[in-house]
């Protein structure tokens, strides 16, 4: 079941199709999982293999530190299966001991170089943050304390923890899916703990890591589209876990609302165009082709290899944000020049819709040159050159 939820979940695809630094986090998630069981079990070495996965996990993305506190609770569980007691629940020897700090040297030796040779400021500042934002969260008088921070955190958790399961644009009927899917797997955990010795070893570690980074993100307050990658294995970990508890009518109805749920993903990836090449509210701008086309447009329309392309799009401050172009611009034996920011002489300005959807319009810079611009307008991009 779970499985099927991951095959065609849009947030896996959607990441899938990214060059971006969050793509190993579901396999390193997997990994931390399968060493955090072994931690529980009481394997020989568990320790020191569950902090390796867990900081190569961290190092992809930051927020995801609360993971860490799995690994002691998880060795402390275990001794309480046992039927540990007083300190024995705690015990670790000290090979275990030191064979868990140099994994977590060895995870961490990246940022520890970055750190120390560039001086990057990445761990030492992440640290500040993390003890300002939790003393914070902590204090009444705390911008970040309170319902607002809270509405803000649940408001990012459903908006893209949902798709993992469906694409936006599936209204009410998704609506309806998703409050199935969250109403029996709530249904299916609150039984499961009332007898927590039932928990097996997997089901217990899906369920502790997956609450101990939901509470880092209502910490965080307003977690982004990037925190999620580690959710596409943990949310269909724990709904399958929470249906294998009801009885057989309610899981035929929750095979039943599968079932309409990956029908409404596959049908929502399909709309979205691969979430390329439309104005939708989740979309990542234009895709490889239409990148080229315009490069092709740019070239034929100057009639020169060299030019200077610029934006105003709420990305264009970044220094990256029109690199694809340059690159691209190699393979068409084009030499592009990308500006950081649009200034108004800038002949040559690219408009593509981002992440936030945004109007986008010339009409300012083309009353400013008093002629008619030459435009390119696809459904993703729009491209003017001024006279």
């Amino acid at each position: 079941m779970a499985l099927a939820f991951l095959a065609v979940s849009p947030l896996a695809i959607a990441h899938s199709r990214m060059v971006y630094h969050t793509g190993p986090i579901p396999l390193l998630t997997v990994l931390s999982l399968w060493t955090l069981t072994r931690v529980l079990e009481r394997r020989d070495w568990s320790a020191a293999w569950a902090m390796l996965s867990i900081t190569l996990l961290f190092q992809h993305e930051l927020s995801l530190f609360p993971i860490f506190l799995a690994l002691p609770l998880a060795w402390w569980w275990g001794g309480w299966q046992l039927g540990l007691k007083g300190n024995q629940l705690w015990k670790l020897s000290r090979r275990e001991t030191a064979a868990s700090c140099v994994a977590l040297m060895i995870g961490l030796l990246p940022q520890l170089v970055s750190e120390f040779q560039n001086h990057s400021g990445q761990l030492s500042g992440f640290g500040l943050w993390l003890i300002y934002r939790c003393l914070s969260f902590l204090n009444p008088s705390s911008n970040h304390f309170g319902l607002t921070s809270l509405s803000l955190a649940i408001t990012s958790l459903s908006q893209y923890a949902s798709r993992v399961f469906i694409t936006p644009q599936s209204g009410w009927i998704g609506i309806g899916v998703m409050g199935v899917l969250t109403g029996l797997t709530l249904w299916g955990w609150i039984k499961l703990l009332t007898k927590p010795k039932l928990l097996s070893p997997a089901a217990a570690i899906t369920g502790l890591a997956t609450g101990l980074i939901g509470l880092g993100y209502l910490v965080h307050g307003a977690p982004s589209e990037a925190y999620f990658p580690a959710a596409v294995v943990l949310l269909p970990l724990m709904i399958a876990i929470g249906w294998a508890t009801l009885d057989f009518k309610w899981r035929l109805v929750g095979s039943l609302n599968l079932i309409l749920s990956l029908g409404l993903a596959v049908w929502g990836v399909w709309q979205s165009q691969w979430f390329v090449d439309q104005t939708t509210t989740w979309n990542y701008g234009p895709s490889l082709k239409t990148q080229q086309t315009a490069l092709r447009w740019l070239n034929l329309t100057l009639k020169q290899p060299t030019f200077q392309v610029s934006s105003r799009d709420p990305g264009s401050e970044f220094d990256n944000y029109l690199a694809g172009y340059v690159w691209l611009g190699k393979g068409l034996n084009l030499e592009v020049n990308a500006k950081r920011n649009f200034i108004t002489q800038d002949r040559v300005q690219i408009s593509q819709v981002a992440t936030q959807t945004h109007q986008m319009s010339f009409s300012d810079s083309a009353r400013l040159t008093r002629f008619r611009p030459e435009y390119l307008d696809l459904p993703s991009l729009k491209l003017m050159i001024r006279p």
